[in-house]
């Protein structure tokens, strides 16, 4: 009797024994088996910062190239050649070429008086089939009317005359009026076919020494004869509410009192100007 008790007993514990380890086991299983709800909610929380770092990255990233790109931009068109401004289009041909030469063989100049120099030159030859070339005035006026800013009368007179000494451009004294045609080419071949080598078959040397080159800058750029004083007449007339000393006329066109008073005297003489009743030598346009 007793020990059926006991044997009873000890099956009892083995059976309480082996429930606990089953429940224990279901318990690790189940625990292992139910998903974890903060998993998923880290995870999503991850790829969506993962994706904004992603995202904001190649949008920095756009945002730099862009920003470099337009510096270089910048860069390449602040460097660009000094020549470009003055071209337009294509490359330019020799012909287009030649007035940039005549002005430059003439003297110095600016890249303004280039450009007014090539403006001049078009409308020059433009006019030329008109008949009555147009004076310097007209052209000045004509090259504003077209859009040109800031031309000068003085200036458009000072490139007349370099195309002149070139041989591109000869005037036409109409009533004392200069008024200007460009030289066609066959008048060019015309006057080379008529030109004659001096009989002696010698020309002036050069100045070398530094007293004789100091006095043709001086006295200012060669020109043909009587050229200073329709540079003067048409300068005159372009500020024609003014009066003028032979010392002003004389720094605006870089030339000596004496050569400036002759030419306004001149020009009185002809009836374009007239010398007004002052204690100072004064002069006006006619």
């Amino acid at each position: 009797m007793a020990g059926r008790t006991r044997a009873g007993s000890t099956r009892a514990r083995a059976n309480e024994t082996t429930a606990d380890e089953s429940t224990v086991n279901e318990s690790t299983v189940n625990e292992s088996t139910t998903p974890d709800s903060s998993a998923p909610e880290d995870t999503a929380t991850g790829e969506a910062v993962t994706g904004e770092a992603v995202t904001g990255e190649a949008v920095t990233g756009e945002a730099v190239t862009e920003e470099a790109v337009t510096e270089e931009a910048v860069t390449e068109e602040a460097e660009a050649p000094p020549e470009e401004a003055l071209l337009e289009g294509a490359e330019p041909t020799w012909e287009e070429a030649l007035p940039l030469i005549a002005i430059m063989a003439g003297g110095s100049t600016s890249q303004s008086e280039a450009r007014t120099a090539i403006t001049i030159w078009r409308m020059l030859r433009a006019t030329n089939d008109a008949g009555t070339g147009p004076t310097a005035m007209q052209l000045a006026a004509e090259a504003e009317l077209a859009g040109a800013v800031g031309i000068d009368g003085a200036v458009v007179s000072r490139i007349l005359h370099r195309y002149q000494s070139a041989g591109m451009a000869r005037t036409e004294d109409m009533n004392g009026i200069a008024r200007w045609h460009y030289t066609t080419p066959r008048q060019v071949f015309a006057k080379a076919a008529t030109a004659r080598i001096p009989v002696s078959g010698r020309t002036r040397p050069a100045a070398t020494d530094s007293v004789t080159h100091s006095v043709s800058v001086t006295q200012g750029e060669s020109l043909p004869r009587g050229a200073i004083t329709d540079m003067i007449d048409a300068y005159i007339h372009e500020h024609a509410d003014r009066d003028f000393g032979p010392g002003e006329i004389g720094e605006v066109f870089s030339r000596r009192y004496g050569t400036t008073r002759g030419a306004l005297d001149s020009l009185v003489a002809r009836g374009r100007a007239v010398q007004l009743d002052t204690p100072t030598l004064r002069y006006q346009a006619a």
